[in-house]
């Protein structure tokens, strides 16, 4: 039985000109950033071993949103899966290793079925073996050891060959992600318009830093550290920050609030995370729970998101176009 393979990734990072070489096929690739592929197309691998490669919609900041994720749920939930590819394009460093991380918390339960294929590689002009070795051992710290290096001329044959390497011990699975993580999929699209109205709301992480610092300072002074008053305090910036920026959305629906919601939580969770560090070992569990819990507090739309997940999925699965 032919081994079944997904791709996975942000428009405009080589997913589509994959698909394209390894099954000699013509699909449009993205212009300008915008995403072309809004079907799910299937087809079996054209050298090689043989398997049947899916490419799924690229996540982009169109109004497509619930679409786009659902073309890979709708994807996963109907065939097993062999091996999932996720399609990262050669850039900085720093940013190729934040994309790692999300997509190892993503798909945590699956990790032995991810493969990194980092493609554009041929951009690179010195030190090409540095930065391999720097991107394996990032992949390795997320206990990831499967990354493909593609660059835009290796041929269909030679892409076979990697991907071959890599799914041959791979066996077939059902992919079943739990709604937070079919909803955390919602913070792999760049939404422009959320990052506007963010930008607006000055800058959301001062009053976070700020605390920080005089804590930082607090704990070098060795003075006493009051712990319901930490907690009162972060559960009134927490509030203000998230009430702000919803009021400055002029949309009211749900949806676009639980976007919100992950934007901004991504971006103050740093802060947080090192005040935490900053608590005594054995209070540490306890406020952990405390932030998650205020965190949550401010999902709005959770539901109205799984709803419209839910019908786009739907929508989606009559979208598979098997070539």
């Amino acid at each position: 039985m032919s081994k079944t393979v997904v791709l996975i990734g942000k428009t405009g990072e080589g997913r589509t000109t994959l698909f394209n070489k390894i099954t000699n096929s013509q699909q449009k690739t993205a212009a300008g950033g915008q995403n072309v592929t809004t079907n799910v197309f299937v087809k079996q691998s054209s050298y090689g071993d043989g398997f049947q490669l899916i490419d799924t919609p690229g996540f982009d900041s169109c109004s497509q949103t619930f679409n786009l994720i659902a073309g890979f749920l709708s994807a996963i939930d109907k065939f097993l899966i062999n091996r999932i590819m996720v399609v990262i394009r050669y850039d900085r460093l720093e940013l190729i290793k934040k994309e790692l991380i999300k997509y190892t918390e993503l798909f945590q339960s699956y990790k032995d079925k991810l493969t990194f294929v980092i493609t554009f590689m041929d951009y690179i002009k010195n030190d090409y073996l540095k930065n391999v070795n720097e991107i394996q051992l990032m992949a390795k710290q997320q206990k990831i050891n499967s990354v493909i290096f593609a660059s835009r001329d290796h041929s269909g044959q030679q892409l076979c060959q990697l991907f071959d390497q890599e799914i041959q011990a791979s066996v077939a699975q059902k992919i079943s992600l739990t709604d937070d993580q079919q909803l955390s999929l919602l913070d792999r699209i760049d939404n422009d318009e959320i990052q506007y109205y963010l930008m607006q709301s000055e800058n959301v992480e001062y009053p976070f830093i700020q605390y920080e610092r005089q804590m930082r300072k607090s704990c070098q002074q060795n003075q006493n550290i009051n712990y319901s008053q930490i907690k009162e305090y972060l559960k009134k910036i927490i509030k203000k920050c998230f009430l702000d920026c919803f009021r400055l959305m002029e949309q009211n629906e749900e949806s676009e609030k639980y976007q919100i919601y992950l934007n901004l939580k991504n971006q103050i969770k740093p802060s947080l995370n090192n005040i935490i560090q900053l608590i005594e070992k054995s209070n540490k569990n306890d406020f952990e729970q405390f932030i998650e819990q205020e965190l949550k507090s401010y999902e709005v739309g959770r539901n109205e998101c799984l709803k419209q997940l839910e019908q786009a999925k739907k929508h989606m699965s009559s979208s598979i176009v098997q070539l």
